[in-house]
């Protein structure tokens, strides 16, 4: 795990820029599902820069189910709080795929959760597992962008309700009014958009659902072929100065 850590943070060292970060969350009709949050730093490596002399492959998925079973004698002699702590990451999973040959980069964090109250924690898990990768994504204020925001922490930047009737998606109230405060006391926001930089990392949403869509609330949706999901896509500097940009609504059809 280490060695992926260094690795992959070398690459975005040099590829800050130029990156999609996509989330996806599949829901089950108990309530149950599946969150991913991944990158895709192709285009960059395709591009050439940053990787004269780097030559790697790797074609790695890391279950941590599989690490707890291995070092559970180990653990044993931990304390139960550390123990709970571990425990924590049992269904989480990292998958790498690198091949600076074959231009292909990609990195996901995914785990199954039981309640959609589970995202909260995705943070602070993610950061217990040592991958800080994604946050390097962060283009710095040079570059147009702002490294005050950290990309692990993007789950608690909002408010999920998924029921049989509807699914809502919005960012709290909290984060927005803290969004607009600092767009009100920067000079350097207004520059965002401007800025080419911001507009080379994207963000990228998709839903999935047991149930077929009725209506949707955002415009800037694509609802998907089967009519069970939606995509959703913003540049880093649109979602930098409209921070509603992703909120929407989903109605099901029944």
């Amino acid at each position: 795990m280490r060695k992926i850590n260094i690795l992959i943070a070398g690459l975005i060292a040099c590829l800050c820029i130029g990156c999609q970060l996509t989330e996806e969350i599949r829901f089950n009709e108990d309530g149950t599902g599946n969150y991913s949050l991944g990158m895709n730093m192709s285009e960059m490596l395709k591009m050439g820069q940053g990787t004269k002399g780097l030559e790697q492959q790797m074609d790695t998925i890391i279950r941590f189910s599989d690490i707890l079973e291995e070092k559970k004698d180990s653990i044993a002699t931990l304390s139960k709080e550390e123990q709970e702590k571990l425990n924590t990451l049992k269904n989480y999973q990292v998958a790498v795929k690198m091949d600076t040959v074959s231009k292909e980069f990609t990195f996901k964090v995914d785990f199954d959760f039981k309640d959609i109250r589970e995202l909260k924690d995705f943070s602070k898990n993610l950061k217990g597992m040592g991958v800080n990768e994604l946050d390097r994504m962060i283009p710095t204020k040079e570059q147009g962008g702002n490294r005050d925001m950290d990309i692990t922490a993007f789950t608690n930047s909002f408010e999920t309700r998924f029921s049989t009737e509807a699914f809502e998606r919005k960012i709290t109230e909290k984060v927005y009014q803290k969004a607009m405060e600092k767009k009100k006391n920067d000079t350097t926001t207004s520059s965002v958009m401007a800025n080419p930089f911001s507009k080379m990392i994207t963000f990228k949403q998709i839903y999935r659902f047991p149930y077929k869509i009725k209506s949707v609330s955002n415009e800037k949706a694509r609802v998907l072929p089967d009519f069970k999901g939606v995509e959703l896509e913003s540049s880093f500097g649109e979602l930098d100065a409209t921070p509603r940009v992703m909120d929407l609504k989903i109605e099901f059809d029944h």
